[in-house]
């Protein structure tokens, strides 16, 4: 989670307080990003962001692409803290392939369509 975090701040141009709790206990689901607002896709993360810092009532949604380099690759990264039990074809689909693949780079990057 950890390096999914740092990889999603740094190639997002993201603050940390964006993808994590502002508290340390206890989390505003309102505020802070949950695993129902990350979507893997085989070349990009598509992240809904609730509380940006530029102010938009309804957040804001930022898409990771993938890269060459593993070690700072988002993709790669959202796959390796992947539920176990998560085998859902899209989630298989998106986690296969090596890093900088451009199979299905066509299809756009968002959940939204």
């Amino acid at each position: 989670l950890a390096i999914f975090l740092a990889v999603s701040s740094f190639m997002g141009n993201l603050r940390v307080g964006e993808l994590v709790s502002q508290r340390k206990y206890s989390f505003d689901p309102s505020s802070t990003m949950l695993v129902r607002d990350v979507s893997i896709f085989h070349n990009c993360v598509s992240m809904k962001i609730k509380s940006p810092k530029v102010n938009h009532l309804t957040g804001d949604t930022v898409d990771l692409f993938r890269t060459r380099d593993p070690t700072i690759c988002p993709v790669a990264a959202a796959c390796g803290i992947r539920h176990p039990t998560d085998q859902s074809p899209r989630s298989r689909l998106a986690c296969s392939g090596p890093p900088g693949s451009t199979t299905q780079s066509s299809r756009r990057c968002s959940s939204h369509g």
